[in-house]
């Protein structure tokens, strides 16, 4: 037979002649001698389960039979007769075995054939749900086969599922619901239907645990009305998200924030301020009455303007309001004053972007913005040379006057553009060729003369410096000439009326003035009126003659003052060099910026050592009725009496979070009341988690209300910087935990809503056991978390919480 075999006659015979050869071997079995078997396993004479002739290798028969049927369509199983035969074994490694394990090839065979069952995103019918599960179930049997499990993850093979919208996703793309996931409210089609066998397909196939950006995106997109789950929502997407990001630059985009009820994109919308509006027409300021700190800073993430301008934000707008017409100009005035003078705005920028509009100027056409190269390059000055430049801009079309204030802005512009370098239209200007005045005319006489005289006094003259430094009035606005151009003037005079003649581009002017000085007769001229005075006389002498033109009308009135100053410093008009010190000797030390010699005195440590220290820890007796509250009326007027004072070994701000220099004295007396009277210096929200004895234990650290004090806070739900109420309508005092971890997440509104929804009645007892207690009756709210959902409960006097129902109109 071996003979036979070796021929090769076999391998050419048609398969009539191998099955008939089969059918041989198989009753003949024994006859077949031991070296000739190898050889026929590679005859292809083995019929399978269905009779067709194949080799050995080809033939598998896993060792279990369930994982078998799940393959039949796959691997080719035996023949019953190969299954009975001697020839072959199903253990070992003889060439005669049959393989238990399939081949990778027969693996993606079968796994490929099922998934082409199941269409990614197609809302399959009851067969196909059946199928899917079937499916499911079968790989979680071949799963337990760590060979095949192997030779499954080696496919990397992206499964299918079903999800609660009852469509079929991918694994890859759907999350396993969670209390967490839950939070965000996702689509169905995110989320996993049936988590059953949900751990062992992930061996394979791992579905998400956590939802990705990318999900939250289309979340956004599809359900951008569900305002419940914004803030959670927006709350994770930020963890896993960059600043700057794509992910963020397209959330910025979508219609996701809720205004009057309907979703605007971020982009849309900026954050009201309270110190007017920066934006107009650009974005849409929207209400921050219920949205709390932490989602305010939410909203600005994701691409909601700040109420407060920085350089992008800045630069933007007016890239924005250069495109508009000019009709949009005026009523956007205050925003681009505001814009100028804040510090982050134009003065941060103007320099690197020269070419983006943002000074308004007026001219004969009208109001209209021009970039800072315009500015310094073209004629466009800053409007402070008074009526003459209305004239100028009617005469010459090519001249712009700076528009540097309006009524509903606080201060003018001129400054920081003057710092930018825009030329002074009053410096342009120059002094007038001539003045005259015409009408009656008088020489001045008594207190006019008087206050003349005065001023060309020598003893004003030596100490004018110093009578500036007194008024805080910068010396470097003086003119170097001021005494020369002083006493040029040889005649004062009073006129009806006061002409004088300027010079601009080659243009004359003429202006009637108040005062002016004519260089060539020497005279001063003073216009007639009944309400002259010696001040205005002295503004324009300032004006004219001595303060440069950079200078404000607030230094020129300086000058009266520096007249009238009465000098009692017997250094002025000598040296600073040997004032005495305390002892009679002489204490110089090298002045600042050359200003001469200058005293240093400083507290603490001096060069021979240590010196008196007048402040110091003061020892204290805790005082035990301190722990037991007294709640009665919140104060509505200040208190007369002097408050107890803080304790000198207080950390600074542990007691009152706000700047007790700024607060307003009855919002001092309301904190002081409602940590020592209404909650004896305890957390609000503490005392809904335990009593009191637990909170503060006997012999803790905190057992006394005078050392426990300086732990509890007053927290302005609404932020007193941006606007909140100075009240205790707007007060909780918390401990630092409650107050950092969750001050910022609620609003006053949460509050006072809660309060007028028939709030639980809750009794607490402060006192030690075996002591003396107090029961204090009060009301109990919840708040829901917009960002998590927790419930947060918050215990509140009675007191306290009418007086918070008092205050609720104001919101």
């Amino acid at each position: 037979m071996v003979k036979f075999l070796e021929s090769g006659a076999l391998q050419d015979a048609d398969e009539d002649t191998r099955r008939r050869f089969w059918q041989w071997l198989y009753r003949n079995a024994k006859r077949v001698p031991p070296v000739a078997r190898p050889k026929l396993a590679d005859l292809a004479i083995w019929p399978d389960e269905n009779g067709c002739l194949c080799r050995v290798f080809e033939i598998c028969e896993p060792r279990s039979k369930r994982v078998g049927a799940v393959l039949a369509d796959s691997i080719r199983r035996p023949h019953e007769q190969v299954r009975r035969s001697t020839l072959v074994a199903f253990r070992g490694k003889a060439r005669t075995s049959i393989r238990r394990v399939p081949t990778e090839g027969e693996i993606a065979d079968w796994l490929d054939h099922q998934l082409a069952k199941f269409e990614i995103g197609s809302e399959p019918d009851v067969a196909i749900v059946d199928a899917l599960g079937r499916f499911e179930a079968d790989l979680v049997l071949l799963l337990k086969d760590r060979a095949i499990a192997s030779l499954l993850r080696a496919t990397g093979a992206t499964l299918p599922a079903l999800t609660r919208d009852g469509t079929i996703q991918s694994r890859a793309d759907i999350v396993v619901p969670s209390p967490s996931v839950d939070l965000l409210a996702l689509p169905g089609r995110f989320l996993l239907k049936d988590a059953k066998g949900a751990a062992a397909l992930d061996k394979l196939s791992p579905v998400l645990r956590e939802a990705t950006a990318a999900i939250l995106l289309d979340a956004f997109t599809e359900d951008s009305g569900n305002f419940i789950a914004l803030q959670p929502r927006l709350k994770y997407f930020l963890s896993v998200t960059q600043d700057g990001s794509d992910e963020r630059r397209r959330l910025a985009e979508i219609p996701i924030l809720p205004v009057d009820g309907r979703p605007r994109a971020p982009t849309e919308l900026a954050l009201p301020g309270n110190r007017g509006d920066y934006w107009g027409g650009w974005k849409e300021s929207i209400s921050v009455k219920d949205l709390p700190q932490d989602g305010q800073r939410r909203y600005m993430a994701v691409g909601v303007t700040s109420a407060r301008p920085n350089q992008k934000t800045s630069r933007a707008f007016f890239e924005w309001l250069s495109l508009q017409d000019r009709a949009n100009l005026d009523s956007h005035m205050p925003c681009i004053l505001r814009h100028i003078l804040y510090p982050e705005g134009p003065v941060k920028w103007a320099e690197t972007f020269t070419e983006t509009p943002f000074i308004p100027v007026r001219g004969r056409n009208g109001l209209q913005i021009v970039s800072l190269k315009d500015a310094r390059n073209k004629s466009v000055y800053l409007s402070d040379a008074g009526s003459i430049g209305d004239s100028i801009i009617e005469s010459d079309g090519s001249v712009l006057l700076i528009v540097d204030h309006e009524k509903r802005v606080t201060e003018p512009i001129s400054e920081p553009l003057r710092r930018l370098g825009i030329k002074s239209l009053r410096e342009a200007i120059g002094e007038p060729e001539n003045v005259s005045g015409t009408g009656n005319i008088v020489r001045a006489k008594g207190e006019v003369s008087d206050g003349f005289n005065a001023l060309q006094s020598r003893n004003f003259r030596a100490t004018f410096f110093k009578r500036l430094n007194e008024l805080d009035v910068d010396p470097r606005l003086v003119r170097g000439n001021w005494q020369y151009r002083l006493d040029r003037i040889e005649q004062l005079f009073i006129a009806d009326k006061i002409t004088a003649r300027y010079r601009f581009r080659r243009k004359p002017y003429l202006l009637e003035v108040d005062a002016g000085f004519d260089s060539e007769s020497g005279v001063f001229w003073v216009k007639q009126d009944r309400n002259i005075d010696l001040s205005s006389i002295y503004e324009q002498l300032a004006k004219q003659l001595i303060f440069r033109p950079e200078a404000r009308r607030i230094d020129l009135l300086a000058l009266e003052r520096a007249i009238k100053l009465e000098v009692d410093d017997p250094s002025f008009g000598y040296p600073a060099a040997g004032r005495p010190d305390r002892n009679g000797d002489s204490l110089v030390t090298e002045g600042v910026d050359g200003d001469g010699p200058s005293e240093i005195e400083e507290e603490g440590e001096t060069e021979t050592g240590l010196a008196e220290a007048p402040f110091g820890h003061s020892p204290f007796t805790p005082d035990p009725s301190g722990n037991l509250p007294k709640p009665g009326p919140i104060p509505s007027e200040p208190q007369i009496q002097r408050r107890p004072p803080r304790h000198p070994n207080a950390v600074a701000n542990s007691d009152e979070t706000d700047d007790s220099r700024q607060a307003p004295e009855l919002e001092k007396d309301q904190i002081d009341d409602l940590k020592r009277n209404q909650y004896a210096s305890h957390c609000q929200i503490c005392l809904c988690e335990k009593p009191p004895q637990e909170l503060a234990p006997a012999g803790s650290y905190i057992e006394s209300a005078e050392v426990r004090r300086h732990v509890i806070e007053a927290h302005h739900v609404d932020p007193r910087s941006g606007g909140g109420a100075r009240h205790a309508g707007n007060i909780l005092v918390l401990c630092k935990f409650h107050h950092h971890n969750f001050g910022r997440r609620f609003t006053r509104l949460s509050v006072i809503e809660a309060l007028q929804s028939e709030p639980k009645r809750r009794k607490v007892v402060f006192g030690r056991p075996g002591g003396e207690a107090l029961e204090i009756n009060g009301r109990e709210i919840e708040l829901r978390l917009s960002d998590t959902q927790e419930t947060l409960k918050i215990f509140l006097t009675d007191q306290h919480a009418s007086y918070w129902l008092s205050q609720a109109g104001g919101v």
